[in-house]
């Protein structure tokens, strides 16, 4: 495989986010910033600091998109009602408008993304992306944060599109089965090997820093 996946990524972030910068400059908006109005527009008003999480914004950041879009009208700023130290941060009529712009906009940016590639390849791309984004997620690795839900993946999918992604799920599962069962058969194939060196189910499950009931349960499954 080489370095060609990491090449492809670079360059179709680098090229993606420079046709989406181009359309947006009409709009008087720069990439992230309309991350944020969407945001505000799917979920409505939201404490500054959870708008930083939601988009996987440093903080700093969203504080500065925050006030370069209050300064344009687009959203406003107002004592949070419970702790007076944080903003929320609210959609204004012309922020709402122009959200309604960019959905659109964005709609345009992913058919022209995805033209030309078979409808089962774009069902399944959502879900594809997102864990390899997972993948290279400190906080992913570190914290289990999760990935988008599978509501938010299949938002605005067509029934056709849905249907071919139920047949990439389905056969993904039956897959994923008979691997799990081939993982639990070998894991038990090494306990046993384990057990017939010598090693009492108590060491093993203090070197696995589980319990023993843990390890007779995987030699059962």
């Amino acid at each position: 495989m080489g370095h060609a996946v990491n090449q492809a990524i670079r360059a179709l972030s680098l090229r993606h986010r420079a046709r989406a910068a181009a359309l947006l400059a009409p709009l008087g908006l720069h990439p992230g910033q309309e991350a944020l109005l969407l945001e505000l527009a799917r979920t409505g008003p939201m404490i500054q600091a959870q708008l930083s999480d939601a988009l996987g914004v440093e903080p700093p950041s969203v504080t500065l998109m925050t006030r370069k879009l209050e300064e344009a009208g687009h959203v406003r700023r107002e004592p949070a009602p419970t702790d007076k130290r944080a903003s929320v941060v609210a959609l204004t009529d012309r922020g709402r408008d122009l959200a309604g712009q960019v959905t659109r906009l964005w709609s345009a940016l992913e058919e022209e993304t995805v033209a030309g590639l078979p409808a089962g390849t774009v069902a399944a791309l959502p879900a594809l992306l997102a864990a390899l984004t997972a993948n290279v997620d400190p906080r992913a690795r570190q914290h289990g944060v999760d990935t988008p839900s599978a509501a938010a993946q299949h938002e605005g999918m067509t029934d056709q599109s849905l249907f071919h992604r139920l047949d990439s799920v389905r056969a993904e599962a039956l897959d994923h089965a008979r691997r799990a069962q081939q993982l639990s058969a070998e894991r038990r194939e090494i306990l046993q090997q384990l057990i017939g060196n010598g090693h009492s189910q108590a060491d093993i499950a203090r070197e696995m820093g589980v319990t023993r009931q843990a390890v007779q349960k995987m030699l059962s499954a």
